[in-house]
């Protein structure tokens, strides 16, 4: 899967509407809707590497910012690196480990991507219950007096949480701080009653500590990420995860090709 995103527009929101509705044969109507949306935008996705390159000649050749990358070269949630327990040293960001310990030098931080994660959690419950069943207690002969029957209930969550990409300049696999998931004793005297205060202290802790990181945050506000949907859950009960998550990490994963692209 190859990506190319839309960053900044060299016409008019009407102009380029048409443009890609061409490009792409979809409307001037759908595509004006995808850019009152927000910068930046995930143009398309193609199986081929060709024609994500013949995409972005086309919005470059039109004046606009534009990159594009390998998807699959966006490493999967469950191998990037997640801070959790976490100090911030004199030269770098220190993760403790499990499984081993890490560092980030503050000077080696190519770009600080803000975004936030948002899932729409569905919770289907099979209830069992039973009642008193007047025919079961006269067939039976009061024997067996109750009727079981089943039920589902539906609980419907909306999660929201700010995330912080760190990509490194060797060009590894980027770090991510997670708002309520991140252990924040490392802070010492800087610790913040709440996450959401916690996870603002580290996000200007780290821009004062790295001034050569470029930051962005964009996707805070950026609207239109595509989302997944994923069913887990345990015996009795079955969890449907609305997330954009992923999207939100190819989106980052551009955002910091753009960055570096800007710095060079």
């Amino acid at each position: 899967m190859f990506a190319v995103a839309l960053f900044s527009l060299g016409t008019p929101v009407d102009d380029e509407a048409r443009a890609l509705a061409d490009d792409l044969g979809t409307t001037a109507y759908e595509e004006r809707l995808r850019l009152a949306a927000g910068l930046p935008l995930i143009v398309r996705t193609f199986a081929e590497a060709d024609d994500a390159r013949a995409l972005l000649a086309r919005l470059r050749a039109r004046g606009h910012g534009a990159v594009a990358c390998d998807g699959r070269a966006v490493v999967e949630a469950a191998s990037r690196v997640t801070i959790r327990a976490f100090s911030l040293g004199a030269d770098g960001l220190e993760l403790p480990g499990p499984p081993v310990p890490r560092s980030m030098r503050y000077d080696g931080m190519l770009a600080l991507v803000r975004a936030r994660h948002r899932a729409e959690v569905r919770t289907l419950t099979t209830v069992r219950e039973k009642r008193f069943s007047p025919g079961r207690a006269l067939l039976s002969g009061g024997l067996v007096t109750k009727k079981g029957t089943t039920r589902q209930e539906t609980q419907t969550d909306i999660a929201d949480e700010q995330v912080l990409y760190l990509f490194p300049e060797s060009g590894d696999a980027p770090w991510i701080l997670r708002e309520r998931s991140a252990q924040y004793a490392g802070l010492g005297p800087l610790l913040q009653p709440s996450s959401l205060q916690n996870f603002l202290t580290v996000v200007t802790e780290l821009r004062a500590r790295a001034p050569g990181a470029a930051y962005d945050e964009r996707l805070l506000s950026v609207r239109g990420i595509p989302s997944q949907l994923r069913r887990q859950g345990p015996a009795g009960a079955e969890v449907h995860a609305l997330s954009d998550a992923d999207g939100v990490a190819l989106l980052a994963q551009l955002t910091a090709i753009w960055l570096g692209r800007l710095e060079r």
